[in-house]
């Protein structure tokens, strides 16, 4: 038997893990105690967006992935990089920390907005160029934002809609095509400070 240093329970050595420096070759904590810790940890503010960036940069360096910056013809360069256009389209904005489900950003009237982006692409049943947005029938944001390039190697945008979600949310997918875009011509805004942004961002060689 072995007493927990953490909660002072007597149990049995199967009850704790291998622990090489230690005089018995077990840890001091119980397993469950060490379970509950780290959990408790975990939720520490930040502690779990610290543990991924620490991740990341160990798997960098290990050259078995490359950073989302530096890889332009991933999904996530394209995500990022119009969340990070989009935010400047709209005063005092909140943006949702990574993978936050449903939305990435609520405006200052309380809203919920969902960033989209394409490239544009054309397959061999649709002749014409269009852009597809993934909506997967999301029905906790307000709006979609949605970004569309003209290709990953430039990314020069395009087009922007800020669409209302309730035209859309019943669907997986938006395609917008070139003969339909007047379609959707009420809900298209303006470039200007997307295209300072992208601007700012290649003098920045962030692009």
């Amino acid at each position: 038997m072995k007493i927990c240093a953490k909660c002072g329970l007597s149990l049995s050595e199967d009850a704790f893990s291998k622990h090489n420096t230690n005089n018995d070759h077990k840890q001091y904590w119980c397993r469950s105690c060490v379970a509950a810790y780290r959990i408790s940890y975990m939720q520490r503010p930040g502690m779990r967006e610290r543990k991924n960036q620490r991740a990341n940069e160990r798997s960098w360096r290990m050259g078995t992935r490359v950073p989302v910056n530096e890889s332009r013809g991933s999904a996530s360069f394209l995500g990022l990089l119009s969340e990070k256009v989009l935010s400047h389209m709209f005063d005092g904005v909140r943006r949702m920390p990574t993978n936050n489900p449903g939305y990435d950003f609520v405006c200052a009237r309380g809203l919920k907005i969902d960033v989209k982006s394409s490239t544009r692409h054309a397959q061999i049943n649709q002749p014409n160029e269009h852009w597809t947005f993934s909506i997967r029938y999301n029905k906790v944001a307000d709006y979609f934002l949605c970004l569309a390039f003209d290709n990953r190697e430039s990314l020069n945008p395009e087009h922007v809609w800020l669409i209302p979600a309730r035209k859309i949310n019943m669907q997986s997918a938006l395609c917008i095509s070139e003969t339909v875009i007047s379609k959707w011509s009420e809900y298209e805004r303006s470039l200007d400070k997307v295209n300072v942004c992208c601007g700012a961002m290649r003098d920045l060689k962030v692009l």
